[in-house]
């Protein structure tokens, strides 16, 4: 005898629990890595579909925001997502030129001060390492922010990597806040030891990501 199949309603404004016995699985922080063409945006991009319900204060509404570094997403727009080509975005702010630090500028901004509460389920960053690339610069440019000095930070570089280790923490907790999962992509990269080529693979990107 075949079971009947329940149907889950997720109320307005709650993306978990989203499993088939309705018990407690929320995933704050989803990181996915892997091979080119692995899935990794499909499957961030599947986790809360469409649109918010009637009821939401976003109601009708995407649910999930797409940030596309790479410009590999214009296939994906049947998810019902909002996707912002980062670099198309970068060209029209910086008429045509633009640099690493730049785009984090922008990612920070976007982060503190563009996104609204409950505004997304789901957050994506794909892949998170294209906002890494201007992190170390941007910290060089306001070292003073973080209570070091230039001249600290050519004289101690481990000052410097401290201080980009805390600050990008707290940027990824800032973003973590402003929805119910933030999902990131990474790229994989080839294990050396030396200048010996290993046959292992590693995930692209700074150890506070996998922290």
């Amino acid at each position: 005898m075949s079971k009947q199949k329940t149907e889950i309603v997720i109320p307005p404004g709650k993306l978990w629990p989203n499993t088939p016995s309705g018990g407690p699985c929320a995933i704050e922080v989803f990181g996915a890595t892997g091979e080119y063409k692995s899935g990794k945006t499909l499957l961030g991009l599947s986790i809360a579909p469409g649109c918010h319900p009637e009821g939401h204060a976003f109601a009708s509404k995407p649910r999930t925001l797409y940030l596309d570094f790479e410009k590999s997403g214009g296939c994906y727009g049947g998810t019902g997502c909002l996707r912002v080509d980062v670099p198309a975005k970068m060209l029209e702010l910086k008429s045509g030129t633009y640099k690493p630090i730049d785009v984090f500028k922008w990612f920070l901004d976007l982060v503190e001060n563009k996104l609204k509460p409950g505004q997304f389920d789901v957050i994506i960053a794909d892949p998170v390492t294209d906002i890494e690339s201007g992190l170390v610069d941007y910290v060089k440019e306001n070292c003073e922010r973080f209570g070091i000095s230039k001249n600290q930070i050519e004289k101690a570089g481990g000052l410097l990597w401290g201080a980009v280790k805390d600050f990008w923490k707290q940027v990824l907790l800032k973003i973590g806040s402003r929805c119910q999962c933030f999902f990131f992509t990474s790229h994989l990269r080839d294990v050396w030891h030396g200048n010996v080529h290993t046959d292992k693979r590693e995930p692209k990107g700074k150890e506070t990501l996998l922290e």
